[in-house]
């Protein structure tokens, strides 16, 4: 089991590397419901954490060769819809605007409406990638999505559309979620920092925040390295 139990009214809702989703009594231990992910094809596995919608559960999994994002009802377990992908979805979606944003394992990028699990958009800002075990959960704030491909770049995406607004290639990898500070691009003023843990040998204790601005009518980014929890970004502390 990778996904938190996520507690919903008297179930505790939990996925397991078996391919199975659980929803059991929080009191008794009893299951109340079950679904077998292997009725649409491989076994999957929950990695992503689930989204609570109005008695749905929205949560993503992966597998060779698809993977689905499920709405099931919380109460009975039924899925009410089921959007597939190849190797599926590893990474937590995202709920912006009424909508979820999820990332696929091939950097897929698409904003779903929870409702019916019809896309609304859909974009490959990175280009078809080679799957990997790990894709980092994307950031979201200022109505752009953040997020970091599987090789070593970082892109802004308008949350509205999902068109790549800028990108940025790193030294190396992105290996843990995106967390972003606010306050977000109000002004000219305001900033926000994105700080991002980079796997490097040589800096294991490092992030790399990137201070996003507005000045005029342009969008600009500044990035700098500190010592991860010993430091900070700059601005409001994000570790």
């Amino acid at each position: 089991m990778f996904i938190s139990p996520t507690v919903v009214g008297d179930a505790v809702i939990a996925g397991s590397c078996a391919g199975t989703a659980y929803a059991l009594d929080r009191k008794t231990g009893k299951p109340i419901w079950s679904y077998d992910t292997s009725a649409d094809g491989s076994a999957a596995q929950f990695h992503g954490e689930p989204l609570l919608l109005s008695g749905r559960v929205v949560v993503p999994t992966d597998a060779d060769p698809k993977g689905h994002i499920y709405a099931f009802d919380s109460a009975s377990g039924d899925p009410l819809w089921k959007l597939a992908f190849n190797q599926g979805v590893a990474a937590t979606p995202l709920l912006i605007d009424g909508r979820i944003v999820a990332v696929s394992a091939e950097g897929e990028v698409v904003a779903v409406d929870p409702a019916k699990g019809e896309v609304a958009w859909h974009q490959t800002p990175a280009g078809a990638l080679k799957p990997q075990p790990y894709m980092p959960s994307p950031a979201y704030a200022g109505k752009r999505i953040f997020f970091a491909d599987n090789t070593n770049r970082l892109f802004a995406l308008n949350a509205a559309t999902g068109e790549t607004i800028w990108r940025e290639t790193l030294a190396a990898r992105t290996t843990t979620a995106l967390v972003v500070s606010v306050p977000m691009l109000g002004d000219s003023s305001a900033h926000a920092w994105l700080a991002i843990h980079e796997r490097l040998h040589h800096r294991p204790h490092e992030l790399l925040c990137f201070r996003i601005y507005r000045r005029g009518s342009g969008l600009y980014m500044h990035a700098r390295r500190v010592r991860k929890v010993v430091d900070k970004c700059g601005g409001p502390p994000i570790v």
